[in-house]
């Protein structure tokens, strides 16, 4: 599952970073706007997180004519669904505040 430059494997394992990162800026206090692009910090862990969850879920569903999943794959669908199931948690924490 894609043949180009970067995997859509490696796709999901880019956007729980990213989501991550948005995190630990939050969390160290760094100096950064409130909106990112007209979009609030909760609004991108939402989106990135949701996005990683997708393409594990839609991953899983693909035939591999066979192939096995080994344990990285479930470790990154467990990881990705955290992710979101976290991102869904501080979003509606920023909603109430």
């Amino acid at each position: 599952m894609g043949h180009g430059a970067v995997p859509l494997a490696t796709l999901i394992v880019l956007f729980a970073v990213a989501a991550g990162v948005l995190v630990l800026v939050r969390m160290l206090g760094a100096e950064v706007p409130d909106r990112i692009v007209s979009f609030s910090r909760a609004q991108l862990v939402l989106v990135c997180g949701a996005f990683a969850a997708l393409q594990s879920i839609a991953f899983l569903v693909v035939d591999h004519a066979g192939a096995d999943f080994g344990v990285g794959f479930w470790l990154m669908l467990l990881g990705s669904v955290a992710v979101l199931v976290g991102s869904i948690l501080q979003f509606r924490s920023d909603a109430t505040t």
